[in-house]
């Protein structure tokens, strides 16, 4: 227990910010969460609709139901802002913004057939039948199983020479073993995506060639970029203010459960 209790505002409830709120909750802190959406998760959210994810969905839901047992007065679709933080006098904040989907600077990316990965989750049932998913990191190589496996056509261009590639060696072995058997998805290396076009992509290869494939709905998946513009606006505010998960650095769920466990387990 903390020898000296203080009142504590977490921003931002996903995996780090809720263990933070948690872990300072049982050292007998007052702590305020904030979420600027409806309901707890942060990115975890997505495993409430992929069967795959269903480890994800139980430690979601078990942080959700720990927060929801403690003295951690929560605050839902309330998006903190610096200038409302004096409003609740806190001794120290804790800024768990996470991290933003990458929009690729390709023409056409505000059309309304392209949506972001974390979108897709959402819309699997809705989704047509040729999809093109820009970005074959680890997050665009597991919604491509996903998405050939409930039977679209799935293309992923990636523009690096390596699929999955920030993956490490056993997932990417795992996901392997289970794309092989799956004919209708088509991984493009070396390939970038120069235009979207309504039912089309136009692509371009290594050997500067270009060529088109059908498209009725695009996914970005390319890559993440944390929040730390957002979150450097806090600072001054508070005078004891840190930074947590994905706002800090873009990172793995166990790297941002470790940071808010850590941030608020010696306060």
């Amino acid at each position: 227990k903390a020898e000296n209790k203080k009142r504590i505002v977490v921003v931002g409830g996903g995996p780090a910010g809720m263990k933070a709120a948690i872990t300072a909750s049982e050292r007998g802190h007052e702590v305020i969460l904030f979420e600027k959406n409806d309901k707890l998760g942060g990115q975890l959210i997505c495993a409430d609709y992929d069967a795959h994810k269903r480890d994800l969905k139980s430690y979601k839901d078990y942080l959700i139901g720990q927060v929801e047992k403690s003295r951690i007065k929560v605050k839902l679709n309330c998006e903190l802002t610096p200038e409302e933080v004096d409003k609740y006098s806190p001794d120290q904040i804790v800024l768990a913004l996470g991290a933003t989907p990458v929009i690729p600077p390709i023409t056409g990316v505000d059309k309304t057939t392209v949506m972001t990965a974390l979108e897709a989750y959402e819309k699997l049932d809705s989704l047509g039948k040729h999809i093109v998913i820009v970005g074959g990191g680890s997050i665009g190589a597991e919604l491509a199983y996903t998405l050939g496996e409930r039977g679209h056509d799935v293309t992923v261009i990636e523009l690096s020479d390596r699929f999955n590639g920030n993956s490490n060696a056993q997932s990417k072995a795992a996901l392997n073993i289970l794309l092989r058997p799956l004919t209708n998805v088509k991984i493009m290396l070396e390939t970038s995506c120069k235009e979207i076009e309504d039912g089309k992509v136009r692509i371009e290869r290594k050997d500067g060639s270009f060529g088109e494939i059908g498209a009725d709905h695009v996914i970005l998946a390319a890559g993440m970029k944390s929040r730390s513009k957002e979150a450097n606006e806090f600072f001054g505010v508070v005078q004891d203010t840190n930074l947590i998960g994905d706002c800090r650095r873009v990172g793995t769920i166990l790297e941002a459960t470790e940071d808010g466990y850590f941030m608020t387990a010696t306060v």
